[in-house]
């Protein structure tokens, strides 16, 4: 099932939610609006969650917050696709400041963030 809205695409492949977001700063509504979809196309299923945030231009402390915490509702693991410095720099912070409670961990290639995610299946 694939599902989109203004920031990210979102598709369960292989029991992995795969979100790709799109060219955008987050913010705070923003990031409630990535998280509402994703758990709606979850359905209340926990779930691994591929995050190919490649093309993420910022992101701000408030939404980082939500992210590390509400954004971890019905997820068991989580890997960022990053290639950039910038992409980098984001996934580094997001660790590092919010200390994650799930498996969280950056990945330059999608084939690795998935081996990685599959352990969590």
């Amino acid at each position: 099932m694939l599902a989109e809205n203004d920031y990210a695409t979102y598709e369960i492949i292989d029991g992995i939610v795969h979100v790709i977001y799109k060219n955008i700063d987050l913010d705070i509504s923003r990031s409630v609006r990535i998280v509402k979809d994703r758990l709606q196309l979850q359905a209340g299923r926990f779930m691994p969650v591929l995050c190919d945030i490649r093309a993420i231009q910022g992101i701000n402390k408030a939404a980082r917050a939500y992210l590390s915490l509400e954004g971890s509702a019905f997820v068991n693991a989580v890997a960022f696709v990053i290639d950039s410095p910038v992409s980098e720099m984001l996934s580094d912070i997001y660790v590092t400041t919010n200390a994650p409670t799930i498996p969280t961990k950056s990945f330059l290639n999608h084939k690795e963030a998935i081996k990685f995610l599959n352990r969590f299946r």
